[in-house]
């Protein structure tokens, strides 16, 4: 993993149909592999995993922070979720039709908790019946097959199940659009299973006010930490209108996509490394060119991996993928050990990036749910994970290089301030002039600015203004 190359410059492996729609798109295969399995993971939720052949990995989704200056990656992020946002209408637009009382019957006799055994058999009768005229009312056929959307069946007999059944009807939702820090955990607690994906600018999430961090010295508030990383929701007050059945459980965010500016990477890296640590930055590179149209259709792909992830986890079931064939698993287990160590000398404990392989090889698997795809998470979930880290890396080095030099003129301009308002004096007398007067914040820019002629020092050892001066205040802001 040589991080000295230019990230930009690097093609990843072919994958014809990918490399299609990412001309189409505007990106790199990169870019859109990596937030397409942001999406599909985030609604996937905390049940998501692959199974290595040894033991299954989960929590195996990085977050995504995305240039801001990046229209075409904006765009893309909008176009994935965009099939997600009009199913979470539709679930919401039918769950809110739903009465107390029609999810009282819906319940089979389960209250507080608790089944009610005795009548059981009449309770799962009578809501059978409420439940099929529920359905006619409220979605059509197809959406009643999917989306794990409630369908009477034998097991509903079973506490499990119809609690199972009672979370879909009652929490419909699994995104949010730009919600307040403070307005996290409750909004979290009325989503599917206390999970959702959180989308939005990173600034108003992670650059609160002061009186909103929760903590001195943080930059990100308490609760959106808390709720990234995941807490237990019965700390929180129940909200109104729900019954110890659908009670609010763990809190958290799937997957935050959010988008950022570079001082504000530059800020997380200084301030907030571990808060970084929990995110991939991920800037897009040159687009392929175009090719001939493949006949598979990669957003058609996409939108069959939505509605089947979205089934798998308002059913209940935990959305685990693994590859088919026990050698090549192997094989993968190979050439992820040997990603990981190269990770780690570039890095360190970098826990988030560790699972990108996971991370890719499970979206190739969900994109292609009945094929024999082992050979190509082999060819490309390395190969694009290294990819990502060495773009990580450059886009925080970018940033923060940025952010000093940004500093650095920023005090160079003073410097030539204090000269031009004080006249000539001793480079201790101007340094005093400062709040900061340590050398390391101070001297990089009196250095540049005396070897550039925009201050001199005079015979007797004044700094003072150099034959450069008036060319450098002119080119000042």
């Amino acid at each position: 993993m040589q991080t000295n190359e230019d990230p930009s410059s690097e093609r990843p492996p072919s994958w014809p149909e990918l490399t299609q729609a990412a001309a189409e798109e505007g990106v790199d295969e990169v870019t859109l592999l990596a937030q397409t399995s942001g999406v599909l993971l985030g609604l996937g939720g905390a049940g998501t995993g692959w199974n290595d052949g040894r033991a299954v990995i989960r929590g195996i989704a990085p977050s995504l922070l995305l240039p801001a200056a990046s229209p075409l990656q904006s765009r893309l992020q909008r176009q994935l979720l965009s099939y997600p946002r009009i199913l979470q209408g539709r679930l919401q637009q039918a769950s809110g039709r739903l009465r107390e009382e029609l999810l009282q019957l819906a319940q089979f006799g389960i209250t507080s908790g608790k089944p009610n055994t005795a009548g059981l058999a009449d309770n799962f009768k009578a809501g059978g019946a409420m439940m099929e005229h529920f359905n006619a009312l409220m979605l059509d056929r197809e959406d009643q097959r999917r989306l794990g959307f409630p369908v009477v069946r034998d097991s509903d007999y079973h506490v499990k199940v119809s609690s199972t059944r009672e979370e879909a009807l009652r929490r419909p939702s699994f995104l949010l659009d730009a919600p307040r820090p403070a307005d996290l955990p409750d909004l979290l607690s009325k989503c599917h299973a206390g999970e959702a994906i959180v989308c939005g600018a990173a600034g108003p999430l992670l650059f609160p006010s002061a009186r909103q961090r929760g903590r001195k010295g943080r930059l990100a508030p308490r609760s959106f930490v808390d709720c990234l990383e995941g807490f237990d929701g019965e700390l929180l007050p129940r909200s109104p209108g729900l019954t110890p059945l659908g009670g609010i459980g763990h809190l958290q965010i799937t997957n935050a996509m959010l988008t950022i500016e570079p001082d504000q990477i530059a800020a997380l890296a200084e301030h907030e490394p571990a808060l970084l640590g929990h995110f991939l930055v991920l800037k897009a590179s040159t687009p392929p060119s175009f090719e001939a149209d493949d006949e598979d259709d990669f957003n058609a792909r996409v939108q069959k991996a939505v509605v089947a992830v979205l089934d798998r986890r308002r059913g209940g079931d935990a959305d685990v993928r693994a590859m088919r064939d026990p050698g090549e698993a192997k094989e993968f287990r190979r050439l992820r050990l040997g990603f990981l160590r190269r990770l780690e000398n570039h890095m360190g404990n970098a826990s988030t990036l560790a699972c990108l392989p996971e991370t890719l090889a499970w979206t190739i698997r969900t994109l292609h749910p009945d094929e024999d795809v082992d050979a190509l998470v082999l060819s490309v979930a390395i190969p694009y994970a290294e990819i990502l880290v060495k773009r990580h890396i450059a886009a925080i080095e970018e940033a923060q290089n940025a952010k000093t030099a940004e500093t650095e003129a920023g005090k160079a301009r003073a410097l030539v301030q204090r000269i031009s308002e004080g006249g000539p004096m001793k480079e201790r007398d101007l340094k005093r002039k400062f709040s900061d007067q340590r050398n390391c914040v101070l001297q990089p820019a009196l250095r540049r600015l005396l070897s550039e002629g925009i201050l001199t020092k005079d015979e007797e050892g004044l700094v003072c203004l150099g034959p450069m001066a008036g060319s450098f205040a002119s080119a000042s802001p």
